[in-house]
Order: C-alpha cells, then sequence, then structure tokens
C-alpha cells in the first residue's frame, strides 16, 4: 500500500546541473593550467634575460597602445555608439524573440542604440587591452621612443612623397637621393602600421558604422511605411567617397612611379570627391524627397564614367608616346628606380675592379716553375665542395646512435679552409615511450664532440680539438637543441644522468624551486617534490637569438640563416649575422625590393648560451640599436677577423641586384642589354 511516511519529500536531483558545475569545474583547471604555465614561463624569461627580454615586450606593449587607440578607440562620447555591444544585444535579443514579434522589436535601431557613460570608457579601455596584442609591432614602438628621444629618421622629409607623382625628375638619381632617400627610415618603419591603424579605423567608424546605421533604420522605416532612399543612397555615397580617396592617398605610398600616376591619382580624387559633394547634396533633398531622381542616377553614373574615360584616355595617350619616346617619358623615373634601388643594396660601397683576363702561353720546360711562381694562389683553391666534404665526413660518427650532422660550413683558420661538420643530439631509436621524456630532458642534453673537420684543399680529416678545444655543444642547432629543454636537480652532485657521465657547470639557463618547477614540468613535482631544478630552455640558437632580439631576421628568403662556428682558441661560439629586413613597397621607386642591412653579428657562446653582439653596420637602425643597446655591444675580437665571413643569403642578393643596377647609364638600362646573370650550379 501507499505509504506517505516512505514518499521522496524533495524533487529528484537535477544531473544537468551536476554536469554544467562539472564541464566549468574542468574549463577552470585547464584555463588556470595553461595560464598558470605561460605566466611561470615569463617569470623565468625575466628572472633569466632579464632586460633583454623585457626591453622588447616594452617596445611591443608601446606600439599595441598607440595603434590601438588609433584603430578603436572612438571619442564621440555623445553618442556612446558601439558595434560589438548592439551586435551582440541584437544577436540575443534576436535568439530570446517572441515568435509574434515584429522585426522591428527584435532590431533596434543602431542610430538610437547608446551604451552608459561609465560602459563607453570602461569599453574603450577594454578594447586596448582586449585587442592590444593584435597590434604589436617591436619596431614602430622602437621607432616612437626614438623620436621622442630626438631622433628624426626622416619625419620632417615624408611631405615629400605627395609632390612626387606630379613633379618630372631629373634623368639621373640626384632627385631621389635628395628627395626619397631621406625619408626611407620613417616610410620602412613609421608609415606603415599608421596607415594600417587608420584604415581600419576608417573601415570601422565609417564603414561598417554606417552601413549597420544605413540597414536598422531602412528596416524600421520600411516596417513604418516611410523608406527614405534617398537618405539611405547619400549614406552609401559618402562611404564610397571616403574609401576612394583613402585609397587614393595610399597610392602616393607605392613602390611605381610613372609618367602616368598623377592622373591616376588625380582620377581618383576627382571620383571620390565628386561621391562626397553628391551625397552632401543628396542629404540636403533627402528632408523632401524620398527617392532619388532617375536624372540624378544618371548623372551620377555619366559623371563617375566621364571622370573615368579622360583619366584612361589620358594615360593611355602617355603610354602611346612613351612607347616611341622611352627616354624621354620612361627615363627620369627609371634613374629614380636605379639610385633608390643602388642604396636600398648599399651599392655605391661596391667597389669595382676590371680584370684584363689574357692567356700567356708558356714552354713546357717552365711549367714547373710557373706552378712555383702561383703556388700561393694553388695551394689555396677549394678542392673539396660540400658534397664530398660531407660524404667523407659522415663515417667519423660510426655507429653513435644519439648525433646526427645538422649543418657543414666553410671556416678559415690560418689562412686555411676548413669544412666544418657540426652535429646535433637526437634521440636513438631504442629508446622505448616510457623513458622517452626522461632522456630527452635529463640525458641527451648535449653533443659531447660537436665538430668534425676536413682541409678543403687536400680533404685530410684533422683533429677538431686543435681548432675547437671546447667541443661541447649545449646550445647549437637542430636536433632535441631546438625542441627540447634539459635540467638537472641542483642536489645531484656526483651523480648525473648526463650522456657520458658529464655534469654541466655552465652559466646557462637557471634554477627553479617548487612550486614553480611543479608548475612549469608537473613531472617534477613526483620527481623532485622538494628539490629545486636547473632548466635550460632556449638551446636552439636561431630561437634564442630570436626571443631576445627580434629585431632581425633568422630565416631570409625561405631559408634559415647560417650560423658558424667560431673559436678564441679557448672557448666555441656560435656566429650569427644580424640582418635587418622591411618591406619596401611604401617606398617610391623601390621596384618592390627589400631593405635588407647587416647591423653585426651575435656570438653565441656553445656552452652556456651567452651573447654578445658585434656592430656593423653604419645604417639607420644600426644607430638606433647601438644606442639602446649599447651595454651589450662590444668591438670586433682581434682573433675574430681571421674566421668571420659575409653572410652567403645576403651576398648573393646584394649580387643579384648588383647584376641590375651596375647599370647606371638610363638608356642602357631601358635596353636591358648589359645586365649579368649568375650561371645555374653556381655557389657562393
Amino acid at each position: 500500500m501507499y505509504s506517505s511516511a516512505k514518499a521522496s519529500t524533495g524533487p529528484p536531483p537535477d544531473l544537468s546541473k551536476y554536469l554544467r558545475l562539472g564541464i566549468i569545474a574542468i574549463i577552470a583547471i585547464i584555463a588556470f593550467l595553461l595560464v598558470g604555465n605561460q605566466a611561470v614561463v615569463l617569470f623565468m624569461n625575466f628572472e633569466e634575460f632579464a632586460d633583454l627580454f623585457t626591453t622588447p615586450l616594452y617596445f611591443a606593449l608601446i606600439s599595441s597602445v598607440t595603434l590601438s587607440v588609433i584603430a578603436l578607440v572612438r571619442v564621440n562620447i555623445v553618442k556612446r555608439h558601439s558595434i560589438l555591444w548592439y551586435t551582440l544585444r541584437t544577436a540575443i535579443g534576436f535568439i530570446n524573440r517572441n515568435p509574434t514579434a515584429s522585426i522591428t522589436e527584435s532590431v533596434p535601431s543602431f542610430h538610437d542604440h547608446k551604451i552608459s557613460v561609465p560602459h563607453f570608457v570602461i569599453w574603450q579601455i577594454t578594447k586596448v587591452l582586449l585587442f592590444g596584442a593584435f597590434f604589436a609591432n617591436v619596431f614602430f614602438g622602437f621607432a616612437i621612443m626614438q623620436v621622442i628621444d630626438g631622433n628624426d629618421l626622416g619625419v620632417e622629409s615624408v611631405i615629400e612623397i605627395f609632390s612626387l607623382p606630379f613633379v618630372t625628375p631629373p634623368t639621373d638619381y640626384s632627385y631621389a637621393t635628395e628627395k626619397v632617400i631621406p625619408m626611407i627610415p620613417a616610410l620602412l618603419i613609421l608609415v606603415p602600421p599608421l596607415i594600417a591603424a587608420i584604415g581600419l579605423r576608417l573601415l570601422l567608424f565609417i564603414g561598417v558604422h554606417h552601413i549597420l546605421k544605413v540597414l536598422t533604420n531602412a528596416i524600421h522605416d520600411t516596417a513604418g511605411g516611410k523608406p527614405k532612399y534617398l537618405k539611405y543612397t547619400s549614406t552609401l555615397e559618402v562611404i564610397v567617397g571616403i574609401a576612394i580617396v583613402w585609397a587614393a592617398f595610399n597610392m602616393f605610398f607605392t613602390s611605381d612611379i610613372d609618367y602616368n600616376t598623377k592622373y591616376a591619382i588625380g582620377g581618383m580624387f576627382v571620383i571620390g570627391f565628386a561621391l562626397i559633394a553628391f551625397s552632401v547634396f543628396d542629404r540636403i533633398r533627402s528632408r523632401v524627397l524620398t527617392h532619388m531622381l532617375k536624372r540624378d542616377v544618371y548623372i551620377r553614373i555619366f559623371t563617375i564614367v566621364a571622370i573615368a574615360i579622360v583619366v584612361g584616355v589620358a594615360m593611355s595617350v602617355n603610354t602611346s608616346i612613351a612607347d616611341a619616346k622611352k627616354i624621354e617619358y620612361l627615363g627620369p623615373y627609371t634613374a629614380q628606380q636605379i639610385g633608390v634601388n643602388r642604396y636600398l643594396a648599399e651599392l655605391d660601397q661596391v667597389e669595382e675592379h676590371i680584370h684584363d683576363v689574357t692567356l700567356n702561353s708558356i714552354s713546357p720546360n717552365q711549367i714547373d716553375q710557373y706552378i712555383e711562381g702561383n703556388a700561393d694562389v694553388l695551394d689555396g683553391i677549394r678542392v673539396w665542395d660540400w658534397e664530398a666534404a660531407f660524404a667523407k665526413l659522415k663515417p667519423e660518427i660510426g655507429l653513435i646512435p644519439y648525433v646526427n650532422f645538422e649543418d657543414n660550413d666553410i671556416l678559415r683558420f690560418d689562412d686555411k679552409l676548413y669544412w666544418t661538420a657540426s652535429m646535433a643530439p637526437i634521440l636513438p631509436t631504442s629508446v622505448s615511450l616510457e623513458n622517452r621524456w626522461y632522456n630527452e630532458h635529463l640525458v641527451y642534453t648535449h653533443v659531447p664532440n660537436g665538430f668534425l673537420t676536413l682541409e678543403a684543399t687536400d680533404g685530410k680529416i684533422v683533429d677538431s680539438s686543435e681548432l675547437f678545444p671546447q667541443r661541447k655543444i649545449y646550445y647549437g642547432e637542430g636536433g632535441l637543441l631546438s625542441s627540447q629543454w634539459s635540467a638537472y636537480p641542483t642536489n645531484r652532485g656526483s651523480t648525473t644522468a648526463e650522456l657520458n657521465n658529464e655534469s654541466y657547470a655552465g652559466a646557462g639557463g637557471l634554477e627553479i624551486a617548487p612550486p614553480v618547477s611543479w608548475m612549469f614540468e608537473p613531472n617534477f613535482m613526483i620527481s623532485y617534490p622538494g628539490t629545486p631544478v636547473h632548466v635550460m630552455r632556449y638551446k636552439d640558437v636561431n630561437e634564442r637569438m630570436e626571443t631576445l632580439y627580434p629585431y632581425f631576421l633568422y630565416n631570409l628568403f625561405g631559408k634559415e640563416l647560417d650560423s658558424l662556428p667560431v673559436t678564441d682558441g679557448e672557448n666555441t661560439y656560435w656566429l650569427v649575422p644580424l640582418i635587418v629586413g622591411f618591406d619596401s613597397s611604401n617606398i617610391p621607386w623601390s621596384a618592390g625590393n627589400p631593405y635588407l642591412r647587416l647591423a653585426g653579428y651575435a656570438l653565441v657562446d656553445t656552452y652556456d648560451g651567452d651573447i654578445q653582439l658585434i656592430r656593423h653596420g653604419n645604417d639607420f637602425f644600426s644607430n638606433m640599436f647601438l644606442a639602446q643597446y649599447e651595454h651589450n655591444v662590444i668591438d670586433m675580437p682581434v682573433w675574430l677577423e681571421e674566421q668571420i665571413r659575409y653572410p652567403q643569403e645576403l651576398y648573393n642578393w646584394r649580387t643579384e641586384m648588383y647584376n641590375i643596377y651596375h647599370v647606371t647609364d638610363v638608356d642602357i638600362f631601358i635596353q636591358a642589354n648589359e645586365f649579368y646573370e649568375i650561371p645555374r650550379g653556381l655557389d657562393t
């Protein structure tokens, strides 16, 4: 029988509630672990690198705030519109709408949308905090601080760019030298981010803002039976007009200026301002009329088409005349292209020597004497190439399963050329999966004997310790060095897990104690719960340099830059070229060729990862960099002068530029019959 005493006194448990709480808890734990790990990495970078790590962050922060304010922050506190909050409010209202509600109730008017003053102010600050990271630009922040400190960077010369399309330059490149080259620093670093930020602001607060306004007004007006098509048209006209004017403005910052550029810019401006004028006229008439008259439609179409035809005819006539008078029409602009590109590739620093090659016949009896007389040249010829040297050095590794060749470089010691193969640690294939973490981080931490050497002239393998007294590579290229960090407990004493019973005793890395070590690597919570751990990170040379000095290129033309091993007779270093590069598409007459400079070199110690900087360049960025990092820059060591090598990638690029822009005569350049070509298969 039914018993009320046994009946349940409460509702059944809500399982969905507990499920939601569980999901929220899991998400919170994952978020905490992710954020916590990133915070630990940031803390470790501060501790290990100090100012070297914080300086680029400081520049990125300056650029983030400056550019995000320009692009995203509204200043009209009276209207207090917000595209995002309006969109969210509309979307939520549309989802929760009453099925019988009208469209006007579900889609409020954007014109009437307002947020409160505190909400408006807080949202502007929040936008900078949320989206500022997308505007991070280390170079822009660096340049802003330089301008504040009094470095002009050619900002005052930028105004000259607006006259370039409307002036026919002379037929030598003195005009480019006087007008364009002084503004190049600003055009490379300051102008592109500013143009991008302003363009985004126009897109959001003129384009998207007013299109939303038109759409919502049209919905409400149509529902009320009084659509104002002329008013909507006037708004669209001004949006298109401003877009065309902005496009015309951007045409001043182009790499290609010729005899037709002024017509293209002028035509774009006329069309843009004509549409803006039509918009003003239509806005006034929209107080009386609701539709545009058919005559007005024809007038607008005819005006735009007429302007386009006039500009097109003028450009076509110019092009036709220029086909027959290339020198008179194209010559002045070609001369400026030559001047700008010679500056980009520093070709004025190239010394040209003309060698008169002649064949001298000698008698067979004089051959031995002739060879002896030219022994200094013949003995220095590199007989062994890269493939042959690699093939001969490869067997020297033998059956060692934990190292592999990473690179093979040509080096010079005591006026002799050597092929030097550097190696990287790898994980032997015999390591089981359960032992992988232990071996990656605590055992295979370095290469015990990291270099093999072969004479490039006679192919003899030499003892590498004679050239590199320090052959242990803890910081290098490739293998586990580029993918893993290494560590050891600080209380290990004489007991070590490192390869070949090695105990690292250098200054590289940092010591972290619990609980920081637990958050960095959860395995340490179990393995070393109360013991500090010494961790070595950023063991790949390029990754280490890119973390601390993000201003330079470490990959050029799709290929990683080559770092060379050098030695001072005691320690071994990686010689890393510091090449700075910028897109020159905003520089007039640059023909799209990049701006590349060798600012200097970095010496990275293979044992402790210490970095020393050596200045080489005298360009604007090298001067900026030296002023900021003067305490980290050293003079060129005497021992390095005989081992240093100009970066091959930069040498090849400058050679390609020279092959074209060694021609300074405009007539010959246009005829293109004295350009040089490098035969395929030749390598520097």
